[in-house]
């Protein structure tokens, strides 16, 4: 049976953090004994004023960095601003996402949802693979009941979301040291890969009033 995983001495990465779900998996790690976070979001005014708060209460554990997912070179000094930082990134969790399928949004929210999470991801498994020099690690790609349901009002997102599914899945076959946390509970139950994690064992961190309204936005997301 695998270990239980466990965020304590942790250095971790959350895009879209600044607020909502990625703000609510910053503060219950760091209360959760995470060694540091680095909250990543386009908002620098909510970023700033949510990092502000957690590090009053756990001892300057968190920075925040401007980053819009969209943008290759944003990603990329994001990186390794956070690497150069805590010098070892040990969980990278994949939350920004806009849902939106306007003739206006859905390039840029298909850039945010699907490429931006593909580059991050990339660049951890080139830092954390075991098999490259690595100390191994955790990678949480944040995906949605959409994914696997057909939306009418919203087949932009739903093959956003379903690309991040499948990448998710296919990349967690081929680098045996990832565990793999789908967004989806239905879709978890099909795993059957080894080494995955429940959404249940991060929300688990959270405290039950607050989990009850993140499980809820979970699926909404």
């Amino acid at each position: 049976m695998a270990a239980k995983w466990e965020p304590k001495n942790k250095n971790i990465l959350i895009t879209g953090a600044a607020s909502g779900l990625g703000a609510a998996y910053a503060e219950a790690l760091l209360k959760e004994g995470a060694k540091n976070i680095a909250v990543l979001d386009i908002d620098v005014k909510t970023g700033e004023n949510f990092v502000s708060k957690l590090n009053e209460t756990y001892n300057n554990k968190a920075i925040f960095i401007k980053c819009d997912v969209s943008k290759e070179e944003d990603i990329k000094n994001s990186f390794n601003i956070v690497l150069n930082k805590f010098k070892r990134i040990d969980l990278l969790i994949n939350n920004a996402g806009i849902m939106s399928d306007t003739d206006s949004m859905w390039r840029l929210a298909c850039d945010v949802n699907w490429q931006g999470l593909v580059s991050f991801t990339m660049k951890a498994v080139k830092h954390m693979r075991k098999d490259e020099g690595g100390d191994g690690g955790t990678i949480v790609n944040i995906s949605s009941t959409a994914g696997i349901c057909k939306l009418n009002f919203l087949p932009i997102y739903c093959g956003s979301k379903g690309a991040v599914l499948h990448f998710s899945q296919s990349l967690a076959v081929c680098i045996p040291l990832m565990y793999n946390l789908l967004h989806t509970r239905s879709a978890l139950g099909k795993c059957r890969y080894q080494k995955k994690a429940t959404i249940d064992k991060l929300l688990c961190f959270l405290p039950t009033s607050k989990r009850r309204r993140v499980s809820i936005r979970m699926c909404l997301s």
